[in-house]
């Protein structure tokens, strides 16, 4: 499986993450759509409920409540603007406010914000930055870009990550970026934010999926050109070689601590899965 087919079925899965997985979140503020045409007692009753679940209006979650008073014609309106904020989730209350919704958007709850942490002094960035929005633009994923040029500058760009509140983090693929893998790896899990990394050397501490050519591997390649080298084989003789061997790795034990669940086809396409 390619890069650009991965990213699109990462995107693709956490769109299809179910409702419950949002509410296993502790991210402060989620904010929900609420559509309706009067606050009757059953809309009380979900706000209670909500609190005996753990969500508290003005603590931990933001409700926006738009009620129609007895004009479904201001539905439309209602979720455009809601749409537009953007929320997070969509409830809704009656058949007529049912079809504004959907006619407003098919991606709510989903992917909709990608952060791209990258180190731009590295050749590759462009490459992985041009793959990255081919994918994006396909899926209507708005593609941000924050740069590290140096290990010394992963802090203030993971700081920078935070303000953005993206709804997922993509790591580039860089040694000075590896080399920060364990603070990079702890911010996501801190944030809840899910993330793909590059690299098996991630997964060892605690990134959540794992896609990239195989390090191991490339390494095992060189020993053999250096052999060949050592031998008196002319340089000129041997072809540059690109990595063929990819592999994906989950870790559902970060997935759990975070409050999501891998979606089965993602899991199917794993080479290793971590429990």
């Amino acid at each position: 499986m390619k890069r650009r087919e991965f990213l699109r079925t990462f995107a693709a899965a956490v769109a299809a993450w179910p409702i419950f997985a949002f509410a296993q979140q502790t991210q402060p503020k989620k904010r929900v759509g609420l559509m309706a045409n009067l606050p009757l007692p059953p809309v009380q009753r979900f706000r209670e409920r909500l609190q005996k679940l753990g969500w508290v209006e003005g603590k931990n979650l933001l409700i926006e409540y738009r009620y129609g008073e007895g004009r479904d014609d201001r539905f439309p309106e209602f979720a455009a603007e809601l749409v537009s904020m953007p929320v997070d989730i969509l409830v809704v209350w009656g058949t007529p406010a049912a079809f504004a919704a959907k006619r407003a958007t098919t991606t709510i709850p989903g992917l909709s914000r990608v952060v791209v942490l990258t180190n731009p002094a590295n050749p590759l960035s462009r490459a992985s930055l041009d793959t990255a929005r081919q994918a994006a633009e396909k899926l209507a994923v708005k593609i941000e870009v924050v740069e590290a040029k140096s290990a010394a500058d992963v802090e203030s760009a993971l700081a920078k990550i935070k303000t953005l509140h993206p709804d997922a983090v993509v790591i580039a693929p860089d040694t000075q970026l590896l080399s920060k893998r364990k603070e990079i790896a702890d911010f996501m899990a801190e944030q809840r934010l899910p993330a793909i990394y590059p690299f098996r050397e991630y997964a060892s501490v605690g990134g959540l999926f794992i896609y990239g050519a195989n390090l191991s591997v490339l390494f095992e390649r060189a020993a053999e050109y250096l052999d060949k080298l050592l031998k008196g084989e002319k340089v000129s003789n041997l072809p540059v070689q690109q990595a063929t061997t990819f592999e994906l790795i989950v870790n559902t034990r970060t997935a759990s601590a975070i409050g999501l669940t891998v979606p089965r086809e993602i899991l199917l396409r794993a080479d290793d899965v971590i429990e």
